[in-house]
């Protein structure tokens, strides 16, 4: 099967005014360090993120400090940005105030509040919300477990689309009525788990802290009217997501996905920004492919031998959440992210990790699926349509050199080169930024 070419599309603006970020595999394409480059290369002064809760692990690396952003935008850790947690986020209050100290951003920017935004209808993350994922979770039985983080974020969007759930907003307004609601929530739940047990008094004292903590910051607002002031009045706004297009709630690999919308086109929701306000759209791709560690769900591309097991010590390819956890690893399958592509109208990607072939005789890439002989123009919808799925591979020769210190596109390897364009000849979409190391400078922009 010929690898098909489809027009490539427009290319990215020179100078764009906003951005959209979103991941164009199962998450961990590298979004949290790809994010910090273009946001200091092209001098963003708003990093907005528009879905998820503390289930992301966006990695950043400045001078040598190591930063795990999984709530925060990763824009946290650059002095100029003023950061937005916005309106389609779910937020853990408690762990909002822990990641900043594991950060240590208090210490580091001491203004950090100053540049910080919180959405008033962002819904909240109480402690029953985590212990229904893990009964969830439990009560699936190995075979149909979606492979969630645990933190509730699941539940929360649950609670969000039943319409019993509260808001940042409401935390901060009439604590009683507040705390009627709050209890409603659990009484909503432990009718369905009534094994969970919560100490709701315990929680509830700590969200009266939470309450005055957030209150004294002034961080709290309508965040769609701050971004719609600040893209009115000029200032280039980057609207940042989290996990990745095949974990979304509607395109992604459903059951085993997110319970929320990751593509580019969530971020008009997740913010309140109208389509006209989207420029450039940067899909960030992975140069092979990875999925979380516990997640059940398929791949075709997957490499359990000699292979995956020399990507994942290449590749440091360990969970975020869990250090001892290896993610599933696999070849790049374009078949796949051309399909991410319709779905995103990418207008360019942000290639991650070619460093980790530096040594690799050659790489596979995946171009197409058969199923009983049949070539399959669209990848299935029901994952057990995947079971019987046969990819065909396209060869192409490694470079057998080192890449991590290349910052000028014309000093790849000739190979190299071969691998960046056949991706952008198959999916149709320029690579604009490949990425060669974890360091904030390493990357090459053509």
């Amino acid at each position: 099967m010929a690898a098909a070419v489809i027009s490539p599309t427009a290319p990215e603006s020179p100078s764009p005014k906003t951005m959209v970020l979103a991941g164009a595999q199962w998450g961990d394409e590298g979004k949290g360090k790809v994010v910090d480059f273009l946001i200091n290369h092209h001098k963003f002064d708003v990093v907005a993120r528009f879905q998820g809760g503390h289930n992301a692990g966006h990695t950043v690396i400045v001078n040598g400090h190591k930063y795990i952003f999984r709530l925060l935008p990763s824009g946290t850790a650059t002095p100029h940005a003023v950061n937005v947690i916005g309106n389609g986020c779910v937020v853990n209050v408690e762990h909002f105030f822990e990641e900043l100290a594991i950060n240590k951003i208090p210490e580091l920017f001491p203004d950090w509040a100053s540049r910080f935004k919180m959405s008033d209808r962002a819904q909240l993350i109480f402690k029953v919300h985590a212990e229904v994922d893990a009964a969830n979770e439990q009560e699936r039985g190995k075979k149909m477990k979606l492979g969630t983080t645990l933190n509730g974020i699941g539940p929360a969007y649950v609670n969000k689309a039943a319409r019993n759930g509260l808001r940042v907003g409401d935390l901060l307004g009439n604590f009683n009525i507040f705390t009627k609601r709050y209890l409603a929530i659990n009484d909503f739940w432990q009718r369905t788990y009534p094994d969970i047990e919560v100490d709701t008094t315990a929680e509830i004292l700590c969200l009266e802290l939470l309450r005055e903590r957030l209150k004294d910051l002034n961080i709290v607002c309508d965040t769609s009217l701050y971004l719609h002031r600040a893209i009115k009045s000029g200032l280039k706004v980057f609207f940042e997501g989290a996990q990745g297009v095949m974990l979304d709630l509607d395109h992604g690999n459903y059951p085993v996905a997110t319970s929320n919308n990751t593509t580019s086109g969530g971020a008009c929701t997740g913010l309140g920004v109208p389509i006209r306000s989207v420029g450039d759209v940067v899909g960030v791709v992975k140069a092979y492919q990875t999925r979380y560690g516990r997640a059940p769900g398929p791949f075709p591309t997957e490499q359990l031998n000699d292979v995956g097991r020399r990507i994942i010590t290449e590749g440091g390819e360990v969970s975020v959440y869990e250090s001892w956890l290896d993610r599933r690893v696999g070849w790049l399958d374009l078949f796949l992210l051309r399909s991410s592509a319709i779905v995103n109208g990418f207008t360019c990607f942000a290639l991650t990790k070619i460093d980790i072939f530096d040594k690799f005789d050659e790489i596979k890439v995946g171009i197409g699926y058969t199923k009983n002989g049949v070539p399959l123009e669209a990848p299935p919808v029901c994952n057990k349509d995947f079971d019987d799925i046969r990819v065909e591979y396209a060869t192409l020769p490694g470079w057998l050199s080192d890449t991590t210190t290349i910052r000028d596109y014309a000093e790849l390897p000739q190979k190299a080169k071969d691998f960046v364009e056949y991706v952008e000849k198959y999916v149709g979409v320029p690579v604009k930024y490949v990425s060669v190391g974890p360091e904030r400078d390493a990357v090459i922009v053509r």
